[in-house]
This record gives C-alpha cells, sequence and structure tokens, in this order.
C-alpha cells in the first residue's frame, strides 16, 4: 500500500465494516421512538423536538434529498448509520492515540461500533450516532492537542464542541468533561494563551460558529412539523433550547428509582459486549490507570460517568420499563469507555498468553482479537437484527386504511403521531384525509398553540367537532358519544356509543394476538405499545360482548349484527392476555353493579395477575391494585382487603391523580373513620373526591 493511503487504512475498514453490519440489521419500515417525527423533519423540513438538535436537521434534510433510490425509511436511517460508522472510524484515532498499537485500537472501534446500544441507535434515524461522531472529533482534536498544542488545532477543537452543542447539548456537556481532562495536561500552554486577548476572541468565535445552526430553528416562522410550533420570540427560543417544556422530574420518583437506575445502569453496562468481554474491562480498568497519563486516565473515566451516573444524578426518572427505554440510548458515548478497557484487557491476556504459554506462537494475538470482536457482533447481532419489524408500519397503514374518504383524524401520543404522521405526510398513504394531533403537537393545523392551556383547547376542539360536517375519527378517547372501531373511535354526533367490527382491525388483532402469544417483541418501546393496542380491543371487546349478552347468558340488546364464531375465538384469545383483561376488569367495575359483579370482577382480576408480564410499568401494576381493590369492596364488601389493595396501589404510584385516593376515602368514610380520610386527603390535596 501507497506510504500516504497507509493511514487511511484502518479507519476505512473500520468505516466498512461496521457501516455493512448496520445496513444488512436496519429497519426497512418506520418504528417507534423518535423515527416518524425525525423522518417527517428531515424529508418536509421544520425543527426536532427540543432542544431542535439544527445540526442534525440541517444535515439530514439534504442528506434525504440524495438520489439513491431507497425507501423514504431506509434513506433516513442510512444517515444515522453513516454517522455511526464516522464515530466508530473516529474513535479508532482515538484509542490509537491513547494506546499507540494499531491492533489494540481496531480491537477497540469494532467493539464499541458493534456495542448493543451504540448498534441500536446507529440503525434508525436518530441525533445519537452524529452526538457520538461530534464528541469523538472533539476527544481526537484534544488529544492531539494534548500532543501539540497550537491554534489552529485549539480552533478546530472549540468550534467541534459548538457544534456538539448545537446538535445534543446535554450529552455534550457531560461528555466534555473528559474533554476538559485531556486539556489540563496542557494547563501551561493554556494559562499562558489566556493572557492574550486574541485566544479569548479565537475561541468564543469558533465556539459561536459551532453554535449558528440554531439560527435555522427561527428561520421558519411557521414550519410543517415543529412539536411546540413555531418560534416568535427569544422566549419560545430559550424555551425550546432548555427543553423546559419537558419534565425530567417525576412527582412519584424517589431515591429508591436512583438505587434501581444505578444498579440497572451497571447491568446495561456489562451486556453491551457480552458477559465473555467483561473480565477484560475490568482487567483494562485497572490497567488503565498505569497504562495511561494521569489525564486520560481521569478523562477516560469521565467519559464512562457523564452520560451515565452524572447524567442519573440529574434526572429524576421513575424506575419503569417506559422510562428505562428513556433512558437506554442516553449513555452511548460512556460506552465508548468501556470498548477502550476491553481492548485493553484483552490486550494485557493476550501478552501473558503470549509471554509464558505460546511464545512461538506468533497467530495467537491475531486469532484472540478476531475471536474478540465476533464475539461481540454474535452476542448482539441478533437482538439488533431489525429487519422484520412491522408493528408501526402495520399499524398505521391499518388505521389509515380503515378512515373514510375526506375523514379528519386526530392522533395522539408519540406511537401513534409517529407512524401515521410519516405514513400519511412522507408516504403519501391516504391524501384525502386531513390529519391533526389531538394534543396540538407537530402539525402546523393545530388548533390552538401547544401553550393555550386545556381550557382554550378544549373550546376550540368543542367548536371545530360542532362545525365541521366531515367524519372525524381520533386514536384516542376524547369525545363521546362514538363509535368504537378498535383502534380509533368515530364521532356519532346526536347518536349513541356502539362497537363496529371490521374485517382490517380483526386481522391486525390477530397479528397482535400472534406478536403476544409468541412474545416475538423485543423492543422496549415496541412492547409497551403492544400492550397499549391489546387493552384497546380488549376494551372494545369487552364492552361489545357486555353488550351483547347480559349476565344470565342469554342475548340481550344488540344493534349489531350477530357476534361470529371468529369474534368469539378473538374474544376468548384476548382474555389470555393481561392488558385485555385489564380492560375487561374496568369495563365491569364502571358497568351497573349486579348480583354477580363482584364474583366476576374478582376471578378477571386473578387471571390478570396471573399473565402479568414482567415488562408492565408501575403505574399499570398499581391499576391493577387499584381495580382489584374496588372490586373487593362492591357488596358484600372486604374492606381490609380492598384497603389494603388500594393502599400498595398508592404506595407504588403515589400520584396525585391516582383513582386510588377517592376509592380508598369512600371506604374510609363508609367505615367511619373519617379521621383516615382526612389524611389521605391532607397527602393528596390535589386530588378531586365526590
Amino acid at each position: 500500500m501507497h506510504a500516504r493511503f497507509a493511514p487511511f487504512a484502518m479507519p476505512l475498514l473500520v468505516f466498512a465494516a461496521t457501516l455493512l453490519a448496520y445496513v444488512w440489521t436496519m429497519p426497512r419500515l418506520i418504528t417507534l421512538e423518535d423515527a416518524g417525527l425525525f423522518q417527517m423533519v428531515c424529508h418536509l423540513g421544520g425543527i426536532s423536538h427540543p432542544p431542535g438538535y439544527p445540526v442534525f436537521t440541517q444535515l439530514c434534510q439534504q442528506l434525504v434529498r440524495l438520489p439513491l433510490g431507497l425507501s423514504p425509511v431506509v434513506q433516513g436511517n442510512l444517515i444515522s448509520a453513516l454517522f455511526a460508522a464516522a464515530a466508530v472510524a473516529v474513535f479508532y484515532q482515538v484509542a490509537l492515540l491513547l494506546l499507540g498499537d494499531r491492533r489494540t485500537a481496531l480491537v477497540a472501534a469494532l467493539g464499541y461500533g458493534f456495542s448493543a446500544t451504540f448498534w441500536s441507535q446507529a440503525i434508525i434515524i436518530e441525533v445519537y450516532s452524529l452526538a457520538a461522531l461530534l464528541f469523538m472529533l472533539a476527544w481526537w482534536l484534544a488529544l492531539r492537542f494534548q500532543q501539540q498544542p497550537g491554534s489552529g488545532r485549539w480552533a478546530l477543537l472549540c468550534l467541534v464542541v459548538g457544534l456538539g452543542l448545537a446538535n445534543h447539548w446535554p450529552l455534550m456537556v457531560l461528555s466534555s468533561l473528559a474533554i476538559v481532562a485531556t486539556l489540563l495536561a496542557r494547563l501551561d500552554y493554556l494559562l499562558l494563551a489566556m493572557r492574550k486577548p486574541t485566544f479569548w476572541l479565537l475561541s468564543v468565535g469558533c465556539v459561536f460558529a459551532g453554535l449558528l445552526p440554531y439560527l435555522s430553528l427561527v428561520l421558519d416562522p411557521e414550519p410543517t412539523i415543529a412539536l411546540y410550533g413555531g418560534i416568535h420570540s427569544l422566549a419560545d427560543f430559550g424555551r425550546y433550547v432548555a427543553r423546559s417544556a419537558y419534565n425530567d422530574n417525576h412527582a412519584v420518583a424517589t431515591v429508591i428509582d436512583k438505587m434501581h437506575y444505578a444498579r440497572w445502569l451497571g447491568i446495561e453496562s456489562c451486556r453491551q459486549l457480552g458477559l465473555l468481554a467483561l473480565p477484560a474491562i475490568v482487567i483494562g480498568l485497572l490497567v488503565s490507570w498505569r497504562q495511561l497519563s494521569r489525564f486520560n486516565a481521569i478523562a477516560l473515566l469521565l467519559v464512562y460517568l457523564g452520560t451515565t451516573f452524572l447524567l442519573l444524578g440529574l434526572l429524576n426518572f421513575e424506575f419503569s420499563p417506559t422510562y428505562k427505554a428513556v433512558f437506554k440510548p442516553y449513555p452511548l458515548i460512556a460506552y465508548s469507555a468501556l470498548a477502550l478497557w476491553f481492548a485493553m484487557g484483552l490486550q494485557i491476556v493476550i501478552d501473558r498468553v503470549h509471554q509464558h504459554i505460546l511464545p512461538a506462537a506468533k497467530w495467537v494475538p491475531r486469532l484472540v482479537c478476531v475471536f474478540a470482536v465476533v464475539s461481540v457482533l454474535l452476542t448482539n447481532f441478533g437482538s439488533q437484527d431489525r429487519r422484520q419489524e412491522h408493528l408501526s408500519d402495520a399499524y398505521g397503514r391499518t388505521v389509515l386504511g380503515l378512515l373514510p374518504a375526506d375523514a379528519v383524524l386526530f392522533v395522539g401520543g408519540d406511537n401513534e403521531l409517529g407512524p401515521i404522521g410519516y405514513l400519511h405526510l412522507v408516504e403519501g398513504v391516504r391524501p384525502d384525509i386531513e390529519l391533526r394531533a389531538g394534543n396540538d403537537l407537530l402539525f402546523a393545523n393545530r388548533l390552538a398553540s401547544p401553550y393555550a392551556g386545556s381550557i382554550v383547547h378544549d373550546r376550540l376542539l368543542l367548536n371545530f367537532l360542532t362545525e365541521s360536517k366531515r367524519p372525524i375519527y381520533s386514536t384516542t378517547e376524547m369525545f363521546a358519544p362514538a363509535t368504537d372501531y378498535g383502534l380509533m373511535d368515530r364521532l356519532n354526533r346526536g347518536g349513541l356509543g356502539n362497537t363496529v367490527f371490521t374485517p382490517e382491525a380483526d386481522a391486525f388483532l390477530d397479528y397482535l394476538l400472534v406478536l403476544y402469544a409468541g412474545d416475538l417483541i423485543r423492543g422496549d418501546h415496541e412492547q409497551q405499545f403492544l400492550l397499549t393496542l391489546l387493552n384497546r380491543y380488549g376494551g372494545q371487546y369487552a364492552s361489545a360482548f357486555n353488550a351483547y349478552l347480559n349476565r344470565e347468558g342469554q342475548v340481550g340488546s344488540w344493534p349489531g349484527p350477530p357476534i361470529t364464531q371468529a369474534q368469539w375465538s378473538r374474544y376468548q384469545r384476548l382474555q389470555s392476555t393481561y392488558p385485555a383483561l385489564l380492560a375487561t376488569l374496568l369495563q365491569l367495575l364502571d358497568s351497573p353493579v349486579e348480583e354477580n359483579t363482584r364474583r366476576q370482577a374478582l376471578a378477571v382480576a386473578a387471571r390478570a395477575q396471573a399473565l402479568l408480564p414482567a415488562y408492565v410499568d408501575p403505574e399499570d401494576r398499581a391499576i391493577l391494585l387499584t381495580l382489584t381493590g374496588r372490586a373487593f369492596l362492591l357488596d358484600p364488601a372486604d374492606h381490609e382487603a380492598g384497603e389494603r389493595l388500594l393502599q400498595r396501589s398508592l404506595d407504588l404510584w403515589p400520584d396525585q391523580q391516582s383513582t386510588s385516593i377517592c376509592s380508598l376515602a369512600a371506604s374510609y368514610g363508609d367505615s367511619g373513620r373519617r379521621e383516615l380520610a382526612a389524611k389521605l386527603h391532607v397527602r393528596f390535596p390535589q386530588a378531586e373526591c365526590p
């Protein structure tokens, strides 16, 4: 190989190997998380969710226009894959500067590229792989500056840090603690430079230049896609960039939740490169303090701590499957430290084997390195292979396909807004319908500003529902009376509530039941979405069958066609799923109480408890306890059992909106213990009980 190109051979190899893996395993159809939002912003223009991610947005809006002949989903996902592969290639250069050995640096880079969390974000359209790339560039420049300080390298470092802040400033700020530690090795140079005004002008100017993409947030006052609409004032801009609309401090979270997260972060760290890599990581951590300079060893530790345990100290999430899924990609940069420790520890093992056991076998180091990298690759390949993921796409197409011509569809929640919005606006599915966000987010045709408040929103929504002559549907329960189609409701103006089964919705339900029964969903977000969908279907079927049959099992007043054998079969299969049983239990308790309601409700509650999946959120577990407690309080009431379950529900989910509060207070009042009811209202002063 020509000497001029030799330094680029290994980075190119790393780039090509990881990009091939990412392209092979990336989803071909729309997924959850923020994929739908980013696909819409990149293809249609607009503002990503706070803090806006302007660097990613500006780049992706150009890259999706390249004439590659790919589907919009794949072209969007490919952007993340390219950024991720480039990040790994730069990380190879970082490892080479730190370790001074090409083979060890190669193991570190490929180990990081095939690590679980990094891989998961490299194959979907997201901002995290670009965040990793910009941090790796900053880290590499800091190490180059450490070797040979100069104004040119300092200026580039400041520019890249600014760009990192303009992409994902929370991750860049926390990770840059490692940059500061790296630069402390040249504190003498920096102290001298700081005496010169030109140093400060250069530093501030380059960081500011990196921050300039934030100006793109205000260029379009009425963007097609924007979570909170256009930015029209400095206050709007500050609120958007500061992420002040997001609540990272949950009222129900306690120090116990932080302890659970700390344990979970340890487990997540262990699984990034597989358990076989764990001994090498521990060895590498220990020897890093001897092999690296003091500043670089500290920097490496700060890389790991920055977006793991330091971030944990700043957040106050409740410990639940939903928020674990939210937290999971945050430490993406931190896990690069694990890859470095892994490579360092592996090199120690190789040296010992080569020196004391097989000194003549020159092939041993290469074989062990290949085995180590392949081990990481195979450990994570199965969980990251998302080529056959269809749930979100099938959901969106089913909902859109059920709508009549010229309908209005209100959608709510990220799992609904993303897939349906992408299919409708980017792929052009059902161009005849009008899509609206029920919470006034994302789309330009919002009824009111998202900051206007519920009173204004409800008034404008009522006006719209009253004045519009078009058929109106919603994927959430936002109006009554309505026809329940399972996946959505249709507004019945002047009519009554009823249920309609359709072949398309039933076929999608069959698909969901197969996924649930076979435990075929692995993604954290997808698991929660599957529970939500089955709960909706469970409510539809419970309502229909409750109307079709009276409590004695005779045919009742049912306005629709007779229930078919296939629908009976689906109902029975639904009753073997936890979310549908939860919906059935709620339906029983909210219906007029009859002689055997208590017995039926307790039987359903017992089945639901037995089928409770491990990935159910604490809030849903608390709901089951609440409903079971309410069942015990039906005549003949067992106050002791009911109150015990209601109190357990509040202990698990001590939220002001919990329905356990009013049920427990009513039970205390019925049994003459009004002082306990008063104490309960003191503990939950915002609860509104009749």
